[in-house]
């Protein structure tokens, strides 16, 4: 997730949550619309690689963060499965291992 504002996130249990409307994500993602945001943030909490919480009682803020061992699990459950992911994956790590010029 982008966070553009500092003041849109806290940090809490050891994670960094974000908040944001629907219409505010979407303006970090253009190429999609409200209702496509909001069915895939649905779909990644139900996941559980998307986490959220309302903190603030009968605040209904939304806050975000990212499971990133369940994220990485998922990336490896689907490399499983498809050999195109795969390659993406060992190319990303051959780039994160080279030496920097």
């Amino acid at each position: 997730m982008y966070i553009s504002k500092r003041d849109n996130r806290h940090c809490y249990d050891g994670r960094v949550w974000v908040y944001n409307t629907y219409s505010e994500w979407v303006e970090q993602i253009p190429w999609m619309s409200v209702p496509t945001v909001k069915k895939h943030f649905i779909e990644l909490e139900r996941q559980g690689i998307v986490l959220s919480r309302q903190p603030h009682g009968g605040d209904r803020t939304k806050y975000y963060t990212i499971d990133y061992q369940m994220l990485d699990s998922e990336i490896e459950r689907r490399a499983q499965k498809n050999p195109k992911i795969r390659e993406l994956i060992v190319d990303r790590q051959k780039v994160k291992a080279s030496p920097e010029q």
